[in-house]
């Protein structure tokens, strides 16, 4: 995993520890949990942190979990292009060549209906 993509998952602990645990248990140290807005906004508050860790995640699960290719995996990309191209060129080759029979075969028939006629 790449040093960015551990620094976004830090990032997205941290702020869903501060909105999920921090923010109800000031509230509760502090006696707002006993009113009816306290207990509200302690539970908006976990909610909030919740989606919040979720949706980053969601978000950046490609980002995250996706490995950049190595060298090797590179190399041999590039040499099975590089084969890729001379298969193809051989191929586009091979069609000339018959395009150029189909043509010889062609003079040949009409050689052979003209001898015929004769």
């Amino acid at each position: 995993m790449r040093a960015s993509a551990v620094a976004y998952m830090l990032v997205v602990g941290v702020v869903g520890f501060s909105m999920g645990f921090l923010l109800p248990y000031y509230l509760v140290i502090h006696g707002h949990a006993a009113s009816v807005g306290g207990l509200l906004l302690a539970i908006i508050a976990v909610v909030a942190a919740a989606g919040t860790v979720f949706l980053c995640l969601v978000v950046a699960e490609e980002w995250l979990f996706t490995e950049t290719p190595s060298l090797k995996e590179v190399a041999e990309v590039r040499k099975m292009q590089e084969a890729l191209s001379a298969y193809r060129a051989r191929q586009r080759a091979m069609l000339e060549d018959l395009d150029e029979i189909v043509e010889l075969l062609r003079e040949i028939r009409d050689v052979l209906k003209s001898a015929g006629e004769a």
